[in-house]
C-alpha cells in the first residue's frame, strides 16, 4: 500500500548507523566495507567495456581472489563470479569455470583460456578479503576497549560510604562541584573519616597504547598494500633515513596485483579484441613513480660514479706511463 509519508533527509541517510552500541560483528563490517572502498581506487583502465564496471569487476575479484571474463548469450562481455573446479592442470590449478547467473538468465561451464579468461588477484587466489578482515577485527577490538578506557577515565577513583548518611553527604558533595554552582563545603570534619577512597584504573595511560595500537594496525596494512604509512612506536622524532626504511616492503604485493591484472587483460585482448589497458592509480601510482624515479636515480649516480672512477684510473696509468718515459 503506498504513502504519501516523505522520510526525512536523516532517516534514510543514517538507517544503516548501526555503531552506536559498539557492536563487534557492526564494526568489523563497517571496517570491511571502508577498506573495500579505499581498494577499488587502486587501478585505472581503458577501454573498458560497458558491460563490466569497474567498481563490480574490482569487488569481485579482491572478495574472491578471482574473476571470470567471459561472453554472455547476448554477445557481450561481462565479470563474472564463477567457482572454480573440473580436472586439474599439470600445476594442479583448476581449468573449468562454472558460472550462473539469474540476472542474464543462463549458466555455463567455462573451460579456462578457451573460451574465458580468469583474471586473479594474486598467484594464490586468495583476493585481499582474509587480510581486511584480519585488521578489521583487530581495529574493532581496539575501538571496544577504547570505548571503555573513555568510560573509565571519568572514574579516577572508587568512593565506599559506609551508611546512607555518608552517602547522601558524599552525593551532595561531588553534585555541588559538578553543578559548579558553588565550591562543595564538607561543614564536618569527621565526613572524611566516613569515607574510604580507592584509586580506580589510569586510563591515561591505557589510551595512549591503544592510539598507538590502532596506528600500528593501520600502517601494517597499508604498507601491505604498497601505501606508505608511518608508524612512530619511538614516540620521539625519527630522522629521514628511519622514515624511510620500509619503503623497500611496499611494493611486492601491489606489483603481484598488477602483474596479474596485465596478464590477464592481456589475455582478453587477445581472446575477445579488445584493447583494455590498466595502470595504478591515485596514491598507488604516485608511491610507485616516486620508488621507480628514485631508483633510475640511484643507477645514475652508481653509472657517473663509476665512469669517474674508470676515467680517473686511465689518467693514473697515462701519467705513470709518462713518467717512466722520461
Amino acid at each position: 500500500m503506498g504513502t504519501d509519508v516523505v522520510r526525512q533527509r536523516d532517516e534514510w541517510i543514517f538507517d544503516n548507523c548501526k555503531l552506536l552500541d559498539f557492536d563487534k560483528q557492526a564494526l568489523i563490517k563497517y571496517y570491511i566495507r571502508k577498506m573495500l572502498v579505499k581498494t577499488q581506487q587502486m587501478f585505472e583502465y581503458d577501454n573498458l567495456p560497458d558491460t563490466i564496471p569497474k567498481k563490480d569487476y574490482l569487488l569481485i575479484k579482491q572478495t574472491q581472489g578471482h574473476v571470470t571474463i567471459a561472453k554472455a548469450p547476448d554477445g557481450k562481455l561481462y565479470a563474472f563470479r564463477g567457482g572454480l573446479g573440473g580436472s586439474p592442470n599439470p600445476y594442479y590449478l583448476p581449468t573449468i569455470s562454472i558460472v550462473a547467473n539469474p540476472a542474464l538468465k543462463f549458466n555455463k561451464t567455462f573451460t579456462i583460456d578457451e573460451d574465458c579468461v580468469v583474471i586473479l588477484n594474486d598467484g594464490l587466489y586468495q583476493g585481499l578479503l582474509p587480510a581486511i578482515e584480519h585488521v578489521a577485527y583487530l581495529l574493532a577490538e581496539c575501538d571496544i576497549s577504547f570505548k571503555f578506557a573513555c568510560i573509565n577515565i571519568r572514574i579516577p577513583a572508587l568512593v565506599d560510604a559506609p551508611n546512607d548518611t555518608a552517602k547522601r553527604e558524599a552525593e551532595e558533595f561531588f553534585k555541588q562541584i559538578e553543578e559548579g554552582k558553588k565550591i562543595g563545603v564538607i561543614g564536618d570534619e569527621t565526613f572524611f573519616d566516613k569515607l574510604s577512597v580507592y584509586n580506580y584504573a589510569n586510563s591515561d595511560t591505557s589510551i595512549t597504547h591503544l592510539i598507538e595500537l590502532k596506528q600500528y594496525i593501520l600502517g601494517t596494512f597499508y604498507q601491505e598494500l604498497g601505501i606508505k604509512s608511518t608508524f612512530n612506536m619511538k614516540r620521539e622524532a625519527i630522522n629521514e633515513a628511519e622514515a624511510g626504511m620500509s619503503d623497500s616492503i611496499l611494493f611486492p604485493s601491489i606489483d603481484e596485483m598488477l602483474e596479474q591484472e596485465q596478464i590477464g587483460w592481456d589475455k582478453v585482448n587477445k581472446m575477445f579484441g579488445t584493447n583494455v589497458k590498466v595502470r595504478l592509480k591515485s596514491v598507488w601510482y604516485d608511491a610507485k613513480e616516486k620508488k621507480d624515479l628514485s631508483t633510475e636515480l640511484m643507477e645514475s649516480e652508481i653509472e657517473k660514479n663509476e665512469g669517474t672512477s674508470q676515467d680517473e684510473e686511465a689518467n693514473a696509468e697515462v701519467k705513470e706511463e709518462d713518467q717512466k718515459n722520461e
